[in-house]
Formats: structure tokens, sequence, C-alpha cells
């Protein structure tokens, strides 16, 4: 199946750069990566032209009812059941020969494969939420940064629904306009990609290195260089060392206001947590 290219705003340059030919870049594409999922949903990618666009009109009229009508989501759902419920009775009692026949309304194949595409967009979610919180791609976790107070302070003027509808929107048209219109928008779009990764480059050029202002590390630095070649079971204990010591300070803390003593022995315990903290990471002096 030959798919477009697409474009990502973590890439890598050489991704970039392979991403403007008009041939997918398999290389480029993780195992299990979201582009991946979107360019293989059958419903995103309008293969079945009923169903998808079933799906995007009811997405795009409950948002409208929810918009311009003023409707509340429970109360609305109330009423459309109840609608169904009186018109089923309605049709029971009309044509009761109904009430006896076996519908499927999704057959196993089909339910077997949305689950399929189900766990497999939840194991991606998982997967790209604990990169970017545990900063294994700092580039990645920088622009969620980035996105996430670029959202705070547009949120006052755009609600969430708004947000919400814009990229469902997008979802529904972007991949397929892309797949359609392949050789058009790499025409037009892709000498303005060149430009923006080069302004990109150019920039990140420009910005020094640690090397290049630090000639010599200081204590710290080696201190954390050691703490990431410990063991599993030593970090382990350092983290539970520091979140006992932070439970306790805590409390001692909330104790400060009967008690003024507390705040002088919170310090200490501070201090002293922190010298051991160090004294770990530091670890036996080379002889």
């Amino acid at each position: 199946m030959h798919l477009p290219a697409t474009f990502s705003l973590v890439c890598s340059h050489d991704c970039w750069s392979e991403s403007l030919h008009l041939h997918f870049p398999w290389r480029a594409m993780e195992k299990g990566s979201m582009s991946k999922l979107l360019w293989e949903s059958d419903v995103l990618m309008w293969e079945r032209p009923a169903v998808t666009g079933a799906v995007f009109s009811m997405f795009n009229i409950f948002f409208l009812a929810v918009f311009y009508w003023d409707l509340s989501l429970v109360p609305a759902l109330c009423h459309i059941f109840t609608v169904v419920l009186l018109a089923g009775g309605a049709i029971r009692y009309a044509v009761p020969q109904t009430a006896d026949r076996n519908v499927d309304l999704l057959s196993q194949d089909a339910i077997k494969s949305a689950v399929e595409t189900i766990s497999k967009f939840l194991n991606v979610i998982s997967e790209k939420v604990r990169d970017v919180v545990l900063w294994t791609s700092s580039e990645m976790t920088i622009t969620a940064v980035f996105v996430l107070q670029l959202v705070r302070l547009v949120s006052p003027y755009f609600g969430a629904f708004f947000f919400v509808w814009m990229i469902g929107n997008v979802l529904f048209v972007a991949p397929y306009v892309w797949k359609a219109k392949n050789a058009e928008l790499h025409q037009y779009v892709g000498p303005y990609i060149k430009q923006a990764v080069a302004i990109k480059d150019d920039l990140l050029a420009k910005v020094p290195k640690y090397t290049d202002v630090v000639k010599e590390e200081c204590s710290w630095h080696l201190g954390y260089r050691r703490l990431l070649r410990m063991s599993d079971f030593a970090r382990i204990c350092l983290v539970l060392l520091c979140f006992v010591g932070l439970c306790w300070s805590w409390c001692a803390l909330c104790c400060q206001v009967k008690s003024r003593a507390a705040l002088p022995a919170t310090l200490c315990g501070w201090l002293g947590a922190i010298k051991r903290v160090h004294r770990i990471t530091e670890g036996p002096s080379a002889e």
C-alpha cells in the first residue's frame, strides 16, 4: 500500500529531509507510532465513506448542538433515549414480528478490529505520555511544555470543547487531503518546510553548548553523573530516603503552628537529607 509523506514536529533533520519526498519514509516511522496509526486507520482515511461520513456528521452535530443550541448533555441524551423507547414501543405493537428478528449491528470481525485499534491507540498514547513525563525525549517534553503554556494563555478565550472540535475535524480532514492532494501539497508546501527547517537549524546552532560555557565539571554535576550510574536498588533506596525526609519535614512544618520549636528541627532535617544525598552521589573518593 503506497502512503504519502507526512511531517512531524519532533523529527530530526534527516527525518525532515526524507519526508519531503513523495514516497512515504518507512524508516522514519517508528513501529507503533502515532502517525502510523493515523495512516492505517480506515475511518480517518475514508476507506469506507459511509462509516466515516456518519461518524464525522455525528461528531459535528454533537458540537453544533452544544455550542449553538445550548443543549445540556445529560438532558439531551435522556430526551433522545426516551424518544427511542417510545418509537420502539410503537414499532413493537405495529409490527410485532420485528421484535423476533436477530439483528447483528456489528460483526465479530468488526468488533475485534475496533478493539485492536483502540488498544493500539491507548498503548501508543501511554508510551508517548511516559516518554514526555520522564524526559526520554527532551525535544518532545520541551514541546509539550510550550504547548501547555500556549493552551493556558488562550484558554480564557477558547473553551476546551473548541479545541476538541478543532482537533477532531483536523484528524478527519488532514490525512485524507494529504493523501489525495499529495503532489500539489508537496509542490507548494515543500519549499516552506525546507525554509523552516533551515531557520530552526540556524537558531539551534546559535545556542551555546554546556561545554562552551563551563570548561570543568562541578562537584554537583559529577555527583549527578554518578547518580545515573548507580544501580536500580541504590536509586530506589535514595528515592525512599528522600521521600521519608520530605514527609517528615512536611509534618514538622504542619505542626509548627502549635510548636515554634519544630522549625529549627525541620531545617536541620532538610540539611541532613541534602548532606546524605550529596554523600551518596559523590561516592567513595578515588584513590
